[in-house]
């Protein structure tokens, strides 16, 4: 099925989700053991409750359960509430995932170093100009991806920053002007590295798809320049300045050459014996390095076609390489175990005289294990910034240009062999070289501890939900896990530290054992430690991929998972009633109108004088006779019905637009330097509100033959596509195939907006969650293509009633629907084969003789096999035996209403059930799939205590 936007109208639809995104739990530097919850406001956070877990998985003496769907954890007795205030802004660490990319802007009217992360984040930091080693303060922060960040660079003549992401996407953001990312284009598969060439204006990406591609920097274009298919998968690109060669590398471990201007191959470079993952070009284009998995680097010669020398300095994967020279007569190359070094080649070309030097070790708190460094950025000899694959922090290093001082930290770059050859054969060869180490391993660092610090936060890595459906655990790069109630938008509380261990003891973890080193199976033995019993169908997944917990719905899931309303209401932390009903609440419709509360009241506002369905952009349009483009710059304050509570005097959707990461890119010529920021969403709108106008002025005799005096839908029946050149008589014509998705959906939405939602509000009967206002909302759609999401919208609960006439062009029909229809579509369960057999004392081992007066007559054969749907509870079972025992003249003690006093027990496969216990419960703990499709029952009577 189709899920159509009002926007969608434009082009294809492809499914819609929507997520929310739970407040993130932060960590400080001086406070490591606790975890915090910072306000509304980010001015005072407040300490998370810790938990105990159960020593071990309770085995109760009898065969029985307990049928509660809650986890099961206790509060530590010593634990308090506290508040402390939250630092500055420039002073909270950033960051939730590892740093990825670094970059460096370095002038004199303001430097700036940029940092890019795993959790999509980009951030820009200010240096002092005199004084580059002090502490950087954060500048601005934007988040233009939603996945990992494999590549950044930085082009200084255009003040732009070029991103690529998991995502496979390449985008570029003005960090001086623009305040939304403008997409170049996309990849099928992961995009790994980018190489821009500053005299063309120009970038080249590098992807997982095997495609190397070239994008206009200075033009919007959705197409590459030129795109070329390559032998394997790119993980690194380098170019000349000039922009006349461009080199690949990656899996198949060669470098190809590539000539941008004749489209053709220019070479390629064999040596490597692995992976190459990163590579540098000198300005000139005549050299090449390369690092690779199999731990060395290479010096290449693209004139001569040859590699001038093999560098053996790290005895593992070498990650990432960079130069601030153009001719690259040093050059840094960091490696996974974590050493970052510096070589000098010999001005004269003798390689034999090279030198280098091990300048730090990056490790993981203080340990000597170290953490791959993933980027590098330099500056003049005197610092270099260094990230690492394990951590959100960044550092900075001392850096020198004298070797000669720091024996003890340099590195022999040849093996014996080698300098028995030098040292007969070459007059200018360093004898003394043959005294150093061959491996930076074996060499001291020259600096122990970094100059500066950029700290990050802890980010989440995984996430599991628990099969109540209603709680998730999660677990940080802190090693630290946290129990979420993700229906409620809220934590609940983290783990002790000394379970933690415990546990891990028990399951036969070694002593070095660390929850974050292996945060999949930390999660699962917790997991099995704390889940209750509960059953319930997915309604909703979960995504850590940029540190916090994101919570997502789409349509496909979402009717499918409903609870009792009993139940619910103890989830939610209510007493636990003794009288229970048969009342279900559909869970994803509780969450999204309670997410999108504030679009219902600002719709029913928006509408109070207005009957029919039109779109409110439109309506405004035609109310104020004035153009999409002005209207969109309008203030909301000054619309006949403004949206929203109490909007800003001066805000107008444009600016809200500005906020937001649209579907498309930018449409025509754009340059990135430009000084007036631009949405990508809002040349869609106006567009489309173009289109919607001029549709409506061409077919105005149409519209007064068919409307109604009461409603606006003939609006909507009178919109075709640009390529529909049919002319028609009313509003009941028969349209092609390719017309009629559009054309149902126009009506559909016209029909819900002017729907019964104003005489009876979708909220009654829902249990209320009191979402915080800062709580984030995205709407985004999947790219059948590749697989990627793309961001449609993104809000906060806060912020959904001053956008509401926005969500109407951008929320798909069928959220809409959720939100503003009073009606809950009940989606009849599975069903599933239940045999009911009565209960004999002999069938239970630990029975006595006095138990015999529990046994019941059997039922008779047309009565002992019945289909139910999964959800039922077995309180209705014992019901239907018990008015089938009645309808046999048999004596049953009345019980009331209360289906829990039926004075009839149900066993299934020995375990006592309680009457609460649905049949999917059944099947799940106690049937255990012995006959897959079907539970065999027993009933007796109930046991007086």
């Amino acid at each position: 099925m189709v899920h159509r936007t009002a926007l969608d109208q434009l082009g294809n639809a492809p499914p819609i989700r929507v997520s929310y995104t739970l407040p993130s739990i932060l960590s400080f530097q001086d406070d490591n053991a606790h975890r915090y919850v910072p306000n509304a406001d980010n001015s005072i956070a407040h300490s998370l409750p810790v938990l105990h877990l159960p020593a071990s998985k309770e085995k109760p003496l009898a065969r029985t359960v307990n049928g509660s769907s809650f986890p099961k954890i206790r509060y530590s007795a010593n634990s308090q509430q506290c508040t402390r205030p939250m630092p500055p802004e420039d002073l909270q660490p950033q960051h939730l995932r590892p740093v990825n990319a670094l970059a460096l802007d370095v002038r004199s009217s303001g430097t700036r170093l940029f940092s890019a992360g795993v959790d999509g984040l980009v951030c820009v930091w200010d240096l002092d100009y005199q004084n580059m080693t002090a502490t950087p303060r954060l500048n601005s922060k934007f988040r233009p991806h939603r996945s990992w960040i494999w590549d950044m660079k930085y082009c200084s003549h255009l003040s732009t920053v070029l991103t690529c992401s998991s995502d496979c996407t390449i985008k570029a953001w003005n960090v001086d002007t623009a305040h939304s990312a403008l997409e170049l284009g996309t990849h099928r598969d992961y995009v790994k590295a980018l190489a821009p060439s500053n005299a063309s204006d120009w970038v080249a990406s590098g992807s997982l798809d095997h495609h190397l591609c070239l994008w206009d920097l200075r033009e919007g274009r959705k197409k590459p320049m030129w795109q070329i298919r390559t032998p394997s998968s790119i993980y690194s690109v380098a170019s000349n300045h000039s922009g006349s060669v461009i080199a690949t590398a990656g899996l198949d471990g060669v470098v190809h050459g590539w000539d941008p201007r004749m489209r053709d191959s220019a070479f390629e470079l064999v040596g490597h014996e692995d992976l190459i993952r990163t590579m540098i070009m000198s300005s000139d284009g005549t050299r090449v390095i390369s690092g690779s998995s199999d731990s060395t680097v290479r010096l290449w010669s693209t004139n001569e076609r040859r590699c001038m020398h093999t560098y053996t300095h790290h005895n593992s994967s070498v990650w990432k390489l960079y130069s601030d020279d153009e001719n690259m007569s040093t050059f840094y190359s960091g490696d996974r175990d974590g050493f970052l070094c510096k070589v000098y080649l010999d001005p004269s070309g003798h390689a034999e005289n090279d030198q280098c030097i091990v300048l730090a070790h990056e490790a993981q708190d203080n340990s000597v294990h170290g953490s791959g460094i993933t980027s590098i950025v330099a500056y003049q000899d005197k610092f270099v910034w260094t990230s690492n694959s394990l951590s959100p922090t960044f550092r900075c290093w001392q850096d020198t240009s004298d070797l000669n001082i720091f024996k003890s930290s340099q590195v022999n770059l040849h093996d014996s062999a080698v300098f028995n050859l030098f040292n007969s054969n070459a007059p200018n060869y360093r004898p003394n070289q043959t005294e150093l180490p061959l491996v930076a391993s074996e060499a001291t660092p020259l600096s122990s501890q970094p100059m500066r610090e950029v700290f990050g936060y802890h980010g989440i890595l995984r996430g599991t939900m628990l099969n109540d459906r209603m709680h998730a655990l999660t677990i940080d790069s802190g090693g630290v896990v946290v129990l979420w109630n993700v229906f409620h938008g809220s934590c609940i509380g983290t783990f002790n530290v000394n379970d933690l261990f415990a546990a891990a003891m028990s399951n036969k973890c070694t002593s070095a054992w660390q929850p974050q080193h292996s945060p999949s199976s930390t999660l699962e033995f917790v997991q099995y430690l704390i889940e209750g019993e509960g059953c319930v169908i997915p309604w909703c997944s979960l995504d850590t991929s940029d540190g916090r917990l994101t919570i997502t719905i789409d349509q496909s899931n979402l009717w499918s998972s409903s609870m009792y309303l009993d139940e619910l209401h103890e989830l939610l932390g209510n007493p636990p009633t003794i009288r229970w009903t048969e009342d279900r609440v559909i869970l994803g419709v509780c969450v999204l109108r309670n997410l999108f509360k504030n679009l219902l009241l600002s719709e029913s506002e928006m509408r109070r004088d207005i009957k029919d369905g039109q779109l409110m952009l439109l309506n405004w349009m035609k109310r104020l006779n004035t153009s999409p483009e002005a209207l969109m710059h309008m203030p909301i304050s000054q619309l006949p019905n403004p949206p929203g509570p109490n909007p800003a005097p001066n805000q107008h959707f444009h600016a809200i637009l500005t906020e937001m990461t649209g579907s498309n890119s930018a449409k025509g010529k754009e340059s990135l330097s430009t000084s007036i920021p631009e949405s990508p969403l809002m040349h869609d709108i106006v567009r489309f509100l173009h289109e919607m106008t001029n549709k409506q002025a061409l077919n105005t005799e149409e519209q007064v033959a068919s409307q109604s005096s009461d409603s606006g839908n003939t609006f909507f029946g009178s919109f075709r596509r640009n390529a529909s050149k049919r002319k028609t008589q009313n509003a009941s014509y028969t349209v092609s195939k390719d017309e009629e998705a559009p054309q149902d959906y126009l009506g559909e939405l016209a029909s819900l907006l002017s729907g019964s939602w104003r005489e009876k509000s979708p909220l009654t009967g829902i249990p209320k969650i009191q979402f915080s206002d800062t709580t984030s909302i995205q709407i985004s759609r999947v790219d059948r293509e590749n697989g990627r999401q793309v961001m449609l919208y993104h809000g906060t609960v806060g912020s959904t009633g001053t956008d509401a006439p926005l969500l109407e062009l951008l929320a798909p029909l069928w959220l809409l629907s959720v939100v503003l229809s009073p009606e809950v579509v009940q989606k009849d369960a599975p069903l599933i084969k239940v045999v009911l057999l009565k209960w004999t004392p002999s069938q239970a081992a630990q029975e006595t003789s006095s138990s015999s007066n529990l046994e019941l007559d059997q039922l008779p054969t047309e009565s002992t096999s019945l289909t139910a749907p999964r959800n039922i509870r077995v309180g209705r079972i014992a019901q239907y035996v018990k008015q089938s025992l009645l309808s046999m003249g048999i004596q049953i003690p009345d019980s009331g209403e209360n289906l829990a006093d039926i004075p009839i027990e149900i066993l299934c496969n020995g375990y006592l059930v309680p009457p609460r216990y649905t049949m999917a419960q059944c099947q799940t703990f106690c049937w255990k799939n012995a006959t897959p499709g079907m539970v065999r029952l027993r009933y007796r009577r109930k046991q007086l205590l």
